[in-house]
């Protein structure tokens, strides 16, 4: 990947992406016509349309779907009080969210050229062999940042990482997974805000995604065994280190969906401007109330070392320290006790995880029809907001310590139901919904905590953010880039 001017980032796209050197019904049946003569996928709002007609953009209060501009709710049926689960959002039609044309995206103000910029002459995946022409989700792997249908945008790109030694790994950006679960919780957020989304990174319409096979195994990744970032917390910026090399441009946050373990949580993100950098992360072999040993144990012993015991629960606990079932009846900061002498040694890096009933992060199913949502699409969207600023530490409802920084009290208007809650009580975005409509999950319908507020201190505004398309009027970046 090498640094471009903006000038060769648009003939990028111009050459990369098109399909046909002549675009007409014959040539491009299944997309539409540019003015530039290529055939794109037309499911995009900024290149919507079918047949090989002109590709249209649509209005801001409208999607594309299967390459008409349509209303929102059109294609996602059905209203209903049933709780929906995590982040939610997309297009009804497969290709991801898209920004509201280059012209607003440049409107940002956002530099090109300062970090490793989209390789010049790469052209837009395209669906597998083997898969319908028109299947709006599958691409084929692509280890490079194709070029921009934006340059030069605020938006976010996504990464698919593996770890050095996982082998068996579903093939997520393949097989389209990865782009369903991105245009259902667009889908959602489109309905809350009445139009504007998060600006996805998509070349020829579909959501661009980027896999990365790391130098580093999984074992070494979760708990940072010879790392200068050692311990459960840091993963997030372990893996920001091993791919800042590649994808650090200066006008993109970047979506990290690592397939391998991490101890005690499902995702990660910086929450400027205490923590502010580009990378946001989705641990898909995530593990709740889990840490692991971080010295060698005897037999006969009762007192055990950990990194850290900020996921366990509260003891007493019965859990599973490898292959041994202990109960721990104390612990500290890190370590634990438990209730009887270990019947074996314990190696350093061996799990020990409480028996609970919350699932494994890979448990919650990714949405298989780009409207269907749950704890997976509400994760990502949640986390994806930390990095903007949200919730600023200036809103009504901000939550206080204990509760991790950036979220909201159950005091708000709509308690569980708001996606940036966190706390004691149920978060009700993480329950299914068969569409947007059906989802109790919502975002700050109050309009006083970090959606419409305005100007006020301390208090970022996401109705105002350079990631939204279209692109608001005084875009604002988030604090401290």
């Amino acid at each position: 990947m090498k640094s471009v001017l903006w000038v060769g980032v648009v003939l990028a796209v111009l050459t990369g992406c098109s399909s046909s050197p002549v675009c007409d019904a014959r040539t491009c049946a299944v997309g539409c016509c540019s003015l530039e003569g290529l055939c794109l996928a037309g499911a995009s709002v900024t290149s919507c349309g079918r047949g090989g007609q002109r590709c249209e953009s649509c209005a801001a209060d409208r999607l594309c779907s299967a390459g008409v501009c349509e209303p929102f709710g059109s294609a996602g049926a059905g209203a209903g009080g049933g709780s929906s689960g995590g982040s939610a959002g997309g297009l009804a039609v497969g290709g991801g969210s898209v920004g509201g044309g280059s012209s607003g995206g440049a409107a940002g103000g956002l530099p090109v050229g300062g970090g490793a910029a989209p390789d010049a002459g790469v052209r837009c995946s395209r669906v597998p062999v083997g898969r319908p022409s028109t299947d709006p989700w599958a691409r084929e792997r692509t280890t490079v940042d194709q070029p921009d249908d934006e340059p030069g945008a605020a938006q976010v790109h996504v990464l698919y990482l593996e770890p050095a030694d996982r082998t068996a790994t579903r093939q997520l950006d393949v097989e389209g997974d990865l782009r369903r679960s991105i245009a259902a919780f667009t889908l959602w957020l489109a309905a809350q805000t009445g139009g504007p989304r998060i600006r996805f990174d998509t070349c020829d319409g579909a959501v661009d995604i980027t896999f990365v096979k790391l130098s580093v195994n999984e074992l070494e990744l979760a708990s940072g065994l010879n790392s200068a970032r050692p311990g459960v917390a840091f993963i997030r910026e372990r893996l920001r280190d091993l791919v800042l090399s590649r994808f650090s441009e200066p006008n993109k946050l970047y979506l990290l969906f690592y397939e391998g373990l991490a101890y005690g949580y499902c995702g990660g993100a910086s929450y400027p401007p205490q923590l502010s950098d580009h990378y946001t992360a989705i641990y898909r072999g995530g593990i709740f109330a889990a840490t692991f040993v971080t010295a060698a144990t005897g037999a006969g012993q009762t007192a055990v070392p950990v990194d850290s015991t900020a996921s366990l629960p509260a003891a007493p606990f019965d859990a599973s320290l490898g292959s041994q079932q202990v109960r721990v009846i104390a612990k500290t900061a890190t370590s634990v006790t438990v209730s009887a002498p270990l019947g074996g040694s314990v190696t350093p890096h061996t799990t020990l995880r409480a028996m609970t009933t919350i699932p494994e992060c890979r448990a919650n199913a990714l949405s298989p029809d780009g409207q269907a949502l749950g704890y997976a699409e509400f994760a990502t969207l949640h986390e994806l907001l930390h990095p903007l600023g949200i919730v600023g530490s200036g809103a009504t409802d901000f939550a206080q310590s204990p509760v991790a920084p950036g979220h909201l009290a159950f005091t708000n208007p709509a308690g569980g139901d708001d996606l940036m809650y966190q706390g004691t009580q149920p978060w009700t975005c993480s329950t299914a919904a068969p569409n947007a409509a059906a989802s109790r999950c919502r975002l700050d319908p109050s309009r006083r905590n970090y959606w419409g507020v305005g100007n006020r201190t301390n208090v970022v505004d996401l109705a105002r953010s350079a990631f939204l398309s279209p692109t608001p009027a005084q875009p604002q970046l988030p604090p401290g880039w």
